[in-house]
């Protein structure tokens, strides 16, 4: 017996020893990896600070061209002010060549900057999984991305207003891929920063991404086929699903879709969502619950727009009855008929640009118009004779403006 307890009193030593070592080695190995991730974290910090030090130098340099002109403008027309040009020529001829030069130089700079105007995002992106427990993937930093736009500038730069402007056709996109089963029918598009255009083709089942001179960048499937869109975000599109009465939203980043959730029309929450369907108008509350009826129609709606500025929603209503209502705008629960079926007839695409004129497909009368968001002022942009056919969808940002039918149209307004 005595030999026996001495045994296990040596094996207890002997596992107690170790587990000192093995304490220690964890202890040790912690220290390390915090030594690796302060390693990492400084390099990410790096990555992070020295593009942002780069693209704020680029930003200072613009802001003082544009400082320094502007100073020499103000000082030309403070000096146009003089009295004493009057009696001097000669100053007066020298101070107008002054402003000519000053004045081209501002074109120039304008010029310049439409060209090199990017609209810079930095961000740290990781994949939150790596947080959960039980997670099989190794942990690491994850990276810094950094995602650069082509941004225009301020609309208030260009002397010719948009009402007075002119369409002018640049590209014809072909929107069928390779792995398309069926033709293409386009009843939703947006145009995103950058140039990015995304399509939601019903008869495939697909949303697809394209770049502003047509070049396929992929897509993504859906259960249902997709109907109209809209923009939450520069980088978030949300589609509507006609059959299922589903909204799935779709993660645009840069030349990548993912659909990154589905929500039920019956228990949408968040904000104010306003739906179309065939007979009426309806406006589902931030709190979710019963939705409420702000408009009867009576002809089907496929496509709505909002103002951003002032919270205008317009409608699109696919009447083909002369006098009927076309478009209708929703505004604090009220509702105005801005538009009657006739320049216009089967409405279908809508959208509202920067300054808040409204645009609108004729589905039936083969046209697109533009009108000024109280429908006061209308004008014809294009007609069949501009080789449209059929335009269902569309989408305006700055001046470039889409047209689909069964291809996609890019316009610019000129």
């Amino acid at each position: 017996m005595e030999t026996l307890i001495k045994d296990v009193d040596g094996q207890l030593q002997y596992m107690t020893q170790h587990q000192d070592i093995a304490l220690k080695s964890l202890a040790y190995l912690r220290r390390k990896i915090n030594e690796r991730f302060d390693q990492l974290q400084k390099e990410l910090t790096d990555k992070l600070t020295k593009p942002f030090k780069k693209e704020n130098s680029n930003l200072d340099i613009s802001k003082l061209k544009c400082e320094r002109l502007m100073f020499a403008m103000q000082n030309t027309l403070t000096s146009s002010t003089d009295t004493a040009l009057k009696d001097d020529t000669v100053g007066t001829i020298c101070l107008f060549q002054r402003g000519q030069a000053e004045l081209e130089s501002c074109k120039e700079l304008i010029k310049e900057l439409e060209g090199s105007s990017q609209s810079t995002r930095l961000s740290h992106e990781y994949d939150s999984k790596i947080l959960a427990l039980g997670t099989k993937k190794g942990i690491n930093m994850g990276m810094i991305a950094i995602h650069q736009l082509q941004r225009k500038l301020p609309s208030t730069l260009n002397c010719t207003p948009f009402y007075e402007r002119q369409l002018k056709k640049t590209k014809r996109l072909n929107i069928k891929v390779a792995s398309d089963e069926n033709n293409c029918c386009a009843l939703g598009v947006l145009l995103m920063s950058g140039g990015r255009i995304v399509v939601g083709d019903y008869a495939n089942k697909k949303v697809k991404l394209f770049t502003e001179n047509g070049k396929f960048q992929c897509e993504v499937g859906l259960a249902d086929e997709p109907c109209d869109m809209c923009r939450i975000d520069e980088n978030t599109v949300a589609v509507t699903l006609i059959n299922s009465q589903t909204i799935c939203i779709v993660n645009v980043v840069d030349s990548t879709l993912t659909l990154a959730s589905e929500i039920e029309i019956p228990d949408i929450t968040g904000k104010c969502l306003i739906v179309g369907t065939k007979t009426a108008l309806y406006g589902v509350s931030q709190n979710g619950g019963e939705a409420t009826k702000l408009r009867e129609i009576g002809s089907r709606c496929l496509h709505l727009a909002s103002n951003q500025k002032n919270g205008h929603v317009f409608a699109s209503i696919a009447s083909s009855v002369f006098d009927q209502i076309a478009v209708t705008r929703l505004s604090d629960g009220t509702h105005t008929d801005v538009l009657k079926v006739g320049v216009v007839d089967g409405t279908t695409g809508i959208d509202v640009d920067r300054e808040g004129n409204v645009y609108i497909c004729g589905g039936n009368s083969g046209n697109v118009i533009q009108m000024s968001g109280d429908g006061t002022n209308v004008r014809e942009l294009l007609t069949s004779s501009d080789g449209i056919k059929d335009p269902r969808a569309m989408s305006v940002l700055g001046d470039t403006l889409v047209v689909t039918s069964e291809s996609a149209e890019v316009l610019k307004l000129v």
